[in-house]
């Protein structure tokens, strides 16, 4: 590979822009629309998934969790609170030694491949939510048209999660289009780095979803009784405005949690 190019932007951009001579305008018009049709398609089945599987999930953990509390207040009443205790450092343990043990039988490939999706989850988490303080980030971008514009409903909610998912989504498309295609760049560095971004931007979305959640749950200001509310609702209380704050919050880190479960079912219906 020839390194000289690496910090060649000009390089990369008329490599990318000669991805697309090959095609006539109609063709890269249905290459686009294409992309466009099945991030939409995918992401809205995603997000409807998502949602039921937290309600299941909900729903069973919260009728065993009644079931588990009536039994065991029931049998040990006042000892109830010390045996609930133990019970939970019991599950706490084994589920790490669990985990452990899955590590040390998990293949060196397996291994590298988790850090890898790890770490790009975790650099998506940082970039898009504001770094380790959750100041800035994407949704606090809206400063830049202006303080009056700060916290408002698209910046502020899933709303701006589902745009930065669908572009993350048209991305990789059109990428896997082109190479169905069989159209792929020159370059042997900018080749891996299109390759990368094919196939880990479901790894960047997972990141992005948890970044909107530590960003949006921090500026509910929980344990405060203000908040800086959202711009353009007036007339709601400093309690409505904590609420949409933290309900979008919740909503992020729902699909985000699910969002490897979705893939493998979307991939299987498509």
């Amino acid at each position: 590979m020839n390194t000289n190019y690496i910090l060649n932007y000009s390089f990369y951009r008329s490599n990318l822009e000669s991805l697309f001579e090959y095609f006539s305008n109609d063709e890269i018009n249905e290459i686009f629309f294409i992309s466009l049709r099945e991030a939409i398609n995918v992401t809205f089945k995603n997000k409807t998934i998502s949602i039921k599987n937290f309600l299941i999930l909900f729903t069973q953990n919260t009728i065993k969790t009644v079931k588990y509390l009536y039994k065991t207040i029931k049998e040990e009443k006042f000892g109830s609170f010390k045996k609930i205790f133990l019970d939970v450092k019991d599950v706490t343990i084994n589920r790490i030694k669990k985990m452990e043990i899955l590590w040390k039988k998990m293949p060196f490939s397996e291994k590298k491949e988790a850090l890898i999706d790890f770490l790009i989850i975790s650099f998506s988490t940082l970039i898009v939510g504001g770094g380790f303080d959750m100041e800035g980030g994407v949704p606090d971008l809206d400063l830049k048209t202006g303080i009056g514009n700060h916290r408002n409903l698209f910046t502020h909610t899933i709303l701006l999660g589902f745009s930065l998912e669908l572009a993350l989504r048209f991305i990789g498309n059109i990428l896997i289009n082109l190479e169905k295609k069989g159209i792929e760049p020159e370059s042997e560095f900018l080749s891996k780095v299109l390759s990368f971004v094919k196939d880990k931007h479901e790894k960047a979305i997972q990141g992005m979803w948890l970044g909107l959640f530590f960003h949006y749950l921090k500026d509910a200001n929980l344990f405060s009784n203000k908040v800086k509310p959202y711009v353009g609702l007036k007339g709601f209380s400093m309690k409505t405005h904590k609420n949409l704050f933290a309900s979008n919050a919740i909503l992020s880190v729902i699909f985000a949690i699910n969002s490897d479960k979705n893939k493998n079912f979307l991939e299987d219906k498509h």
